[in-house]
């Protein structure tokens, strides 16, 4: 591929409280957008399941966008699958990340990423707990439009996940050091 892309991860299993049919026209519209700005969408499968809703939205587009502009990773579990998705989402773009452990990798890899939230609310807790909410977006109807709204102005606060980890490094290295265990053993 030698334009960018945008790297895209859908739960088929989590899209309430909107229909299906509604959150395929909201992805086409995303989709859409990226396109008409140069990208090719490159959707990430991390279970089977989310096959099924891929295939959903690649039956809704034309044949002609779907065959130019749409890629689908490779559906790889364990831990090499893991290591192969990470490095796809580190050289997208974007993600827009629907499963809560792909945004922690993203987020993790310091990627550029809108988190959908879908029914549990867990990633909206999780941007919430590095103060960086408007990278979260709630699934509901008219939902691309805010996706494509904060796709420029979304930014993760660095610094706090940085403080947190320096201090529950600490945390951990006073533990280590009230026990006795050695530095260059443990840590």
């Amino acid at each position: 591929m030698n334009q960018g892309y945008i790297a895209i991860n859908l739960p088929q299993d989590q899209i309430r409280p909107v229909r299906k049919d509604t959150f395929i026209k909201e992805i086409l519209t995303i989709s859409t957008y990226f396109i008409n700005h140069g990208y090719h969408i490159m959707f990430v499968p991390h279970i089977f399941i989310d096959l099924k809703l891929i295939s959903e939205i690649l039956d809704s587009m034309s044949n002609f966008t779907a065959r130019k502009y749409i890629r689908v990773a490779p559906m790889i579990q364990g831990n090499v699958g893991a290591n192969y998705l990470c490095a796809i989402y580190k050289y997208a773009k974007l993600s827009i990340v629907s499963r809560l452990h792909a945004n922690i990798a993203n987020i993790a890899i310091r990627q550029p990423t809108i988190g959908l939230n879908v029914r549990n609310d867990r990633i909206l807790h999780l941007y919430e707990s590095i103060h960086s909410r408007n990278c979260c977006i709630n699934i509901e109807e008219g939902f691309s439009k805010k996706v494509i709204a904060q796709c420029l102005s979304c930014k993760i606060d660095y610094d706090i996940i940085d403080s947190s980890m320096t201090e529950t490094i600490g945390i951990y290295r006073a533990i280590f050091d009230k026990y006795g265990f050695s530095k260059s053993k443990h840590l």
